[in-house]
């Protein structure tokens, strides 16, 4: 399994956002389906992006101030710019961090400020994420859905390496096999 041990803080200009994970409803059977639109019991995850550098994801068990704010600080350095959108979650940064926010709702998408305010640079790394879930693996469980993050997150930090480098800083930072028994069991 891959693993990343103490990771370097982001800093500069921090792009954060959240996505969800899992199939859509529309795609179960009718007596499947938990909610009508919405998140549903799709799994979220929390990104943070510094511009023109790597990415951290986790994986939360909610969109809000209490699981989002502890990540952020485990991601991002103090004092950094950060940008996100209007979710509620993402009050109270302006504590910790310059935060500049972008708002979805009024289709406003870049900002022109003193930096160019968007999200665009995460939202970029949702669509490599989902297009790698739905294009290599078709569907992950929830289980093992960090997993998934932390291999993503792991190709895009080193978009910019050489394959053959990349597969050996892969086998350098492996912790080893992963047994059939941890992989099946029903705990994580």
């Amino acid at each position: 399994m891959l693993t990343i041990t103490a990771p370097e803080l982001l800093e500069g200009i921090v792009e954060i956002d959240e996505t969800y994970c899992g199939g859509s409803e529309s795609n179960k059977h009718a007596s499947k389906r938990t909610v009508r639109g919405g998140a549903g019991n799709k799994a979220m995850v929390l990104g943070a992006v510094e511009r023109g550098g790597e990415v951290r994801v986790k994986v939360i068990a909610k969109t809000d101030q209490q699981n989002v704010i502890p990540v952020i600080k485990e991601f991002v350095a103090p004092d950094t710019i950060m940008v996100t959108d209007e979710h509620h979650a993402y009050n109270k940064l302006h504590l910790d961090y310059t935060h500049k926010t972008v708002n979805h709702r009024e289709k406003e998408y870049v900002r022109y400020e003193d930096i160019k305010v968007h999200t665009n640079s995460i939202e970029g790394y949702w669509n490599i994420l989902k297009k790698q879930i739905n294009g290599i693996h078709h569907s992950v469980s929830q289980k093992h859905l960090q997993r998934y993050c932390n291999e993503s997150a792991f190709r895009y930090n080193r978009r910019k390496t050489a394959q053959d480098e990349r597969f050996a800083d892969a086998l350098a930072n492996s912790e080893g096999t992963l047994k059939w028994k941890a992989l099946t069991a029903k705990k994580a």
